[in-house]
């Protein structure tokens, strides 16, 4: 079988920088935090009572009560896994875990590892998303949301347009022919996820001013139509053709900006 290039996924970043290129400085990273508890005696592949919920915690308020995301959850290995984003990543850890009902075991003495960090680039951070047969996919790619953090959905999305290039590609008789089928990879990414990123990022400059926060939590929240046009715009739930008013209006401001 020819090979066609390599596919980096997100737990990659090194060969991300070193073989694609360099982040983008003007975009957003976050830092995921992860630590492991052994939980042996709940038996094997059983999650703690609380999974798979997702839990929301205030951090102190010497930090500006900015809200973390944090998650538990078991690994392959069985450990169950605590993990949680935002700044200050040490002290966020420490507070949520410390506030964790006890019976749920993630306490220091059960606590084996070392407690590690990663950044997950958002908004297309890791650029060019093709070269000299290297595909990115995923966080690889700094294909994390700069809305909510997610980057699973637009990581397989991205894994199916890299494998309708890679399928084009397998068709090419020169490597020329092969670059060609493949550079379409980063404008398929841009066509969908460009417009959209570019306005993540105005988004949460907005909301960074604590001033401007306030004012969208006092007046915006009790305002359900207000919402509903919200959270299709952050969970990237709108429809990029057709769909009423919400969808045609963010699409439209996702194709304002300069794609990311």
């Amino acid at each position: 079988m020819r090979r066609v290039g390599r596919a980096v996924p997100g737990q990659c970043p090194a060969a991300a920088l070193g073989l694609a290129g360099v982040g983008q400085p003007d975009r957003q990273v976050r830092v995921r935090l992860d630590g492991a508890a052994a939980l042996d005696d709940r038996g094997p592949g059983r999650d703690p009572p609380c999974s798979p919920n997702r839990v929301r915690f205030p951090v102190p308020c010497d930090v500006g009560g900015i809200p973390a995301r944090a998650q538990v959850g078991r690994d392959g290995a069985g450990a169950a896994r605590a993990g949680a984003t935002n700044l200050p990543y040490r002290e966020v850890f420490k507070t949520w875990t410390a506030n964790l009902p006890e019976e749920w075991g993630f306490t220091p003495e059960n606590q084996i590892g070392a407690l590690r960090s990663a950044a997950l680039p958002m908004s297309f951070n890791r650029k060019p998303h093709y070269t000299q047969g290297l595909v990115l996919v995923g966080d690889a790619g700094g294909m994390v949301s700069p809305y909510n953090g997610e980057g699973i959905a637009p990581a397989m999305k991205a894994g199916r347009y890299a494998a309708s290039c890679i399928a084009q590609a397998l068709r090419r008789a020169h490597r020329a022919g092969i670059d060609r089928a493949m550079s379409e990879y980063p404008h398929m990414l841009r066509d969908e996820y460009g417009g959209y990123y570019q306005l993540g990022r105005i988004f949460v400059a907005l909301i960074e001013n604590p001033t401007i926060m306030r004012t969208c939590t006092n007046v915006g929240l009790p305002m359900p139509r207000l919402m509903t046009l919200v959270h299709k715009l952050l969970s990237d739930g709108y429809e990029r053709s057709g769909g009423d008013f919400d969808d045609q209006l963010i699409t439209t401001l996702t194709k304002v900006v300069r794609p990311a």
